[in-house]
């Protein structure tokens, strides 16, 4: 805690210009505290934190305030970095009291220190085993350190232990409950025993009031109870989002709702990732059909627009509908929606999709007791499935009527030991009738077996490890042939939500690694047909007939993992990287990124991310052969590269990583590969405003690696060429014009020299060139030079060019406009704006976007930097109808493109300037400037050192970004 004193002069308030106001300089320090504290974090990376527990100035009836203070609170786990807060707190006291003219010196004293708490290890590891075994292990978590209070270290020798806010207070429920518990079991864990008791399933229905809905989870759920607790129950008109693996619960709910009147579905896929979550399927065109919602786009993932649609799903509704309608917002007629999560093990999860507002709900099933206290105040334990529910469903599963005493004594005696758990019902049910006999002569062949032994140990397992002991337990018990057990083997290693059959049903002849055994795998055709009806009959695999896609349980997955040796598990994780990298159909295009295969990289994309989290178990301290590891390699460096054209960033440095890591394992073997994946790390590196000397830097790698690999062949010559163009991007990003003509000029005349050259890698190095030109201000040069590039695509690939010239067909039919190349036409329209030529400029921005969009998507930093661009040439027409409406129009999606990105903030800050600029907010600098505020509340941000003295402009907007933003 730190004490500050800051001395006024002699003055009056009648005179305030000629003193020294020594609130005004308490003011002034007091903002700049926390970009010191992100400064000094981010330099020693390590936590910062200063915020102000006191500020005292003057007193009532006083007409100038004689001295101010303030108390500090600093806060770090680092003595380097409480040094150096300390130091910075120094500096910017002393020098605010120095420019305010003080003629007294500040007091800076150190009041109160409190030491770190660093817990006992053995005390620790004790009590988080046993919150571990009554939370379940996916409810402890090891942490970093975390800072609850200074004074945690002595607040029990407090008289009144409570936390000194006097706004501290966190949601009552389920806070409270959690508390006890974890306290109670920690102390139980030590002088009693905890128990493992907990609830079997649990059942929150969480409305936005966020009440807790009791409802029956069974193999016929009675679903209408439900709907007649929620709070649009009644409402004439609900909508259903739930997704195509909903269980029973989430599929009756959607059949009962759908059975009233006026109620529509949309059937949606539920996929959640360790990277990333996300809904698969064309949501916005799905929800925006059948919502009739506003401002539907054709596909999109379930992210921030689609949280938008559902806070506020306005209808599209005809003038007269729109008047007749009582709704408060503004006439609108709002839908009423209902999103379904079945059957969700692990709650955070579910963070991303939350959509605030009034107009749906949320219902979730789970297994884990603790869901109805982290969603809701109340929630509801689920009894399970009665006997008799029981014995219909496994009667049902085999196909034998209930009604003889033998049959139904028989399905007791199975479902009762084996705690009335459905999934182990079903597994039940797929060995008798594989074993082709009936429930009745299953239980007298096998009822005392060894499967049924294990499978009773159910009864004493908390409930979130009865499904993973059920599915270890069904695993190590079946008997499959080698080639099921290595097809089993291989999708332990796929992402297990949905395997194409086309990745699948391959020849999949791989050398005899590790051990010299080669892996068992079916040949395509009958034995593949053959060995899937095998893997079927174990209810442990789901087939996708329509989209030909195998599908299992995640804990399935594990379970067979878990089961495998360390050479089985190489021997397999081999064989799934040889699929994937003929499945994989960029892999020996060198120059070429074809939209048209997209939809088959797309299939391969979900389990290259897999296979990288598994590497580590798969490899175990065992290098992999060196032809599954280049494929390895080539598989992660083109999934990069693809994701990064893709403008989806967020894995890309994790999966080159990876990628860096086996090429220098394996030193000169793998040097070709490693200068590729360079060159993917440098494009990324441009895609998210990396620092330029260190983009810089991965050119100068793939260059350096390049020309050591050149033998003189046509390959490595190209190879050369094509490091230069990616020397000249890299000094570009560091506004070094001339050496990036000058390696443009090497690469060309490179490729000229080969035979039968194309020209092919000229035209990268002619776009470099013409951004070169335009930022060296030969504005014409560089324009004639983009028009080049665009003629070259028009003349090699005409109107079919799908590789980085696209044809937007909705532009073809309206606007007419000639296939077009982002980068050129960008260029171009910079020129040409610069010239003062709007009009041409404003037509080339238009392609551009247009552009962009096809290629790149609609959500890109590039389509963004356009959207700009056409929003400012908009705001400088005022005099034409509508302008204002499209300027606003793509100020908003610029804004909100930089926005969803976490690398674009300094394009954010400009664009929130602009769009400032274009309201008028600089104008009146006494009235309210919101947008203002934002850009320069993110300028601050990104240059702590800035002075404060003198609000940032257009000059410095413009130096957060690079050269063609501008």
């Amino acid at each position: 805690m730190v004490r500050i004193r800051l001395y006024a002069s002699e003055g009056h308030a009648a005179n305030p210009q000629v003193a020294v106001d020594a609130a005004m300089v308490a003011a002034s320090i007091l903002v700049q505290m926390p970009d010191l504290a992100d400064r000094v974090s981010r330099e020693g990376r390590g936590f910062a934190s200063i915020h102000a527990d006191e500020i005292h100035a003057g007193a009532a009836g006083t007409d100038w305030v004689a001295h101010a203070d303030i108390v500090l609170d600093v806060k770090a786990y680092d003595a380097t970095i409480r040094k150096q807060l300390h130091a910075g707190i120094h500096s910017i006291v002393q020098g605010e009291a120095a420019a305010s003219g003080a003629a007294q010196k500040p007091e800076i004293t150190t009041a109160v220190r409190a030491p770190p708490t660093t817990n006992d290890a053995a005390l620790a590891a004790h009590v988080g085993g046993a919150s571990r075994r009554f939370f379940g292990r996916d409810k402890v978590l090891d942490s970093l350190p975390q800072h609850p209070c200074e004074d945690f270290s002595v607040l029990a020798t407090a008289d009144i232990p409570i936390n000194h806010s006097p706004f501290n207070m966190p949601l009552l429920h389920p806070t409270l409950e959690t508390g006890i518990h974890a306290l109670s079991f920690a102390m139980l864990s030590i002088v009693g025993n905890a128990s493992n008791a907990g609830s079997y399933v649990l059942l929150p229905v969480l409305p936005w009031e966020r009440l807790a809905i009791p409802v029956q989870v069974r193999a016929r759920v009675l679903a209408a109870d439900a709907l007649n607790n929620l709070h649009h129950a009644g409402n004439g008109f609900v909508h259903i989002v739930a997704g195509a693996k909903v269980g029973q619960l989430g599929s009756n709910v959607a059949r009962t709702q759908s059975d009233r009147r006026n109620v529509a579905a949309v059937p949606l896929e539920f996929l959640g990732q360790s990277d990333g979550h996300h809904i698969e399927g064309n949501l916005g065109h799905a929800v925006g059909e059948v919502f009739a919602l506003a401002h539907c786009r054709a596909s999109v993932s379930f992210e921030t627009d689609d949280l938008e649609w559902l806070s506020d799903p306005r209808k599209q509704l005809t003038q007269a509908a729109a008047a007749a309608a009582a709704d408060a917002a503004g006439g609108a007629e709002f839908a009423k929606w209902l999103l379904i999560f079945d059957n969700v093990d692990e709650i955070t999860m579910l963070d991303p999709f939350w959509p605030a507002g009034p107009h749906g709900s949320i219902l979730i099933t789970s297994r884990d007791p603790l869901t109805k206290t982290d969603l809701a105040t109340r929630g509801v334990d689920v009894p399970p499935m009665s006997e008799v529910e029981c014995v219909l469903m496994l009667c049902t599963e085999v196909d034998e009527l209930p009604t003889k005493p033998a049959t139904k004594e028989a399905a007791l005696a199975l479902v009762r030991p084996v705690g009335r758990l459905p999934l182990a019902i079903a597994q039940c049910a797929a060995r008798i009738r594989r074993t082709d006999t009936s429930i009745e002569e299953y239980m007298n062949r096998f009822g005392r077996g060894d499967l049924m032994n294990e499978l009773k140990k159910v009864q004493v397992l908390p409930p979130q490890q009865q499904y993973k002991h059920v599915l270890d337990t069904v695993w190590r018990f079946e008997r499959f042939s080698a080639p099921a057990l290595g097809l089993f083997h291989v999708l332990a290693f796929f992402d297990p939500d949905s395997v194409s059959e086309r990745i699948l049903e391959v020849d999949a002849a791989v050398e005899a690694e590790p051990d010299g055994v080669p892996c068992a795998y079916p040949k395509p055709g009958e034995e593949y047909d053959n060995t899937r009806v095998e893997i079927m009959r174990t209810s442990l695999v789901n087939r996708n007939k329509e989209t030909r896609s195998l599908s299992w349980h995640r804990m399935v997955q594990k379970a067979v993992r878990s089961k495998m040796s360390a050479v089985d598990a190489q021997r397999a994780y081999q064989l799934a990287v040889h699929l994937l990298h003929q499945a994989w159909e960029y892999a020996e295009d060198r120059f070429s990124r074809e939209s048209r295969k997209r939809p088959a990289c797309d299939e391969v994309v979900p389990h290259v991310l897999t296979m990288m989290r598994a590497y580590g178990a798969a490899v175990r301290g065992r290098p992999l052969a060196l032809p599954s590891a280049r494929r390895l390699v080539v598989l992660l460096q083109e999934t990069g590269y693809y994701l990064i054209l893709s403008a989806q960033h967020g894995a890309v440095d994790k999966i080159l990583d990876l990628a860096i890591g086996i090429c220098e394992a394996y030193g000169d073997d793998m040097r070709d590969l490693l200068a590729n994946t360079k060159f993917s790390y440098a494009r990324f590196g441009g895609e998210t405003n990396m620092d330029p000397k260190r983009v810089l830097g991965y050119c100068m790698d793939y260059h350096t690696i390049r020309k050591a690999l050149d033998d003189g062949s046509l390959e490595s010559r190209e190879d050369v060429a094509s490091s230069h163009t990616s020397l000249a991007q890299g000094y570009l990003f560091l506004d070094q014009f001339e050496a990036a003509l000058e390696h443009c000029q090497t690469c060309i005349a490179i490729e000229a020299a080969l035979p039968g050259h194309e020209g092919v890698l000229s035209q990268f190095a002619h776009i470099y060139r013409a951004w070169a030109l335009y930022g060296l201000q030969r504005d014409e040069e560089a324009a004639k030079l983009s028009m080049v590039v665009i003629q070259y695509r028009t003349t090699k690939f005409g109107q079919d060019d799908m590789e980085s010239v696209k044809w937007d067909e909705e532009d073809v039919l309206t606007v007419g406009l000639e296939p077009r190349l982002g980068l050129a036409l960008h260029c171009l329209a910079n020129a040409r704006r610069r010239q003062g030529r709007i009009l041409a400029s404003f037509k080339a921005y238009q392609k551009a976007w247009a552009n962009y969009r096809a290629t790149e998507g609609p959500d890109t930093w590039r389509l963004a930097q356009i959207d700009l661009k056409l929003a400012e040439i908009y705001v400088t027409q005022p005099n034409i109808p509508g302008t204002a409406e499209l300027a606003k129009e793509h100020f908003d999606r610029a804004i909100k493109a930089f926005g969803r990105s976490p690398f674009h903030k300094n394009e954010l800050a400009r664009a929130l300037y602009r769009h400032a600029l274009s309201l008028g907010e600089l104008k009146t600098p006494l009235g309210p400037q919101p947008t203002y505020e934002k850009a320069k509340g993110l300028y601050y941000g990104l240059r702590p050192e800035a002075s404060r003295e003198t609000p940032p402009g257009e000059a410095e907007f413009d130096s957060l970004v690079r050269f063609w933003s501008r």
